[in-house]
């Protein structure tokens, strides 16, 4: 029987591969090849997904980068800014329920090959930042074509 390896190289301190991997000697003292590394963090990913209700820092880390997203894209999916995705991802503050309910929306529909979440929460996102751009007063006026905003006085 094999001893579990320690799997670090994702980030998570806790993965142990029982089978799947070899151990080899290098000129540079023993090295470890993993087989089917992409397969292998898709698991992790989809353990997390479907497993895990509160991630940690280092497992929101995993998901991001595995989502081949950066620190402000999330922010600009879950309505936050960087600094903040990197507090979560630094445990300075705990990551948010409705973050991770987003990212495994995005995740999940990336799986079943649609990509229309991330469609609609950019677009959602974009409307948000218009929004605080836009005057208090927005006017609407009819005419034969029926009803339009027009710019407020």
């Amino acid at each position: 029987m094999k001893k579990l390896y320690k799997y670090t190289g994702c980030g998570l301190d806790y993965i142990y591969l029982s089978n799947g991997y070899e151990i080899k000697d290098t000129p540079f003292g023993e090295g470890v090849t993993i087989h089917d590394l992409d397969g292998l963090h898709r698991t992790i990913m989809t353990d997390l997904i479907e497993n895990k209700p509160n991630w940690t820092n280092t497992e929101l880390r995993f998901v991001r980068k595995e989502l081949g997203m950066t620190q402000k894209t999330l922010g600009m999916f879950v309505s936050r800014d960087a600094q903040t995705v990197a507090l979560w991802e630094k445990g300075k503050q705990t990551v948010p329920e409705e973050a991770t309910n987003i990212i495994r929306g995005i995740y999940l529909s990336r799986e079943n090959g649609s990509v229309k979440l991330e469609e609609m929460l950019t677009r959602i996102n974009d409307l948000d930042r218009q929004i605080n751009h836009l005057k208090k007063k927005i006017a609407f006026e009819s005419d034969a074509n029926g009803w339009h905003t027009t710019k407020a006085a």
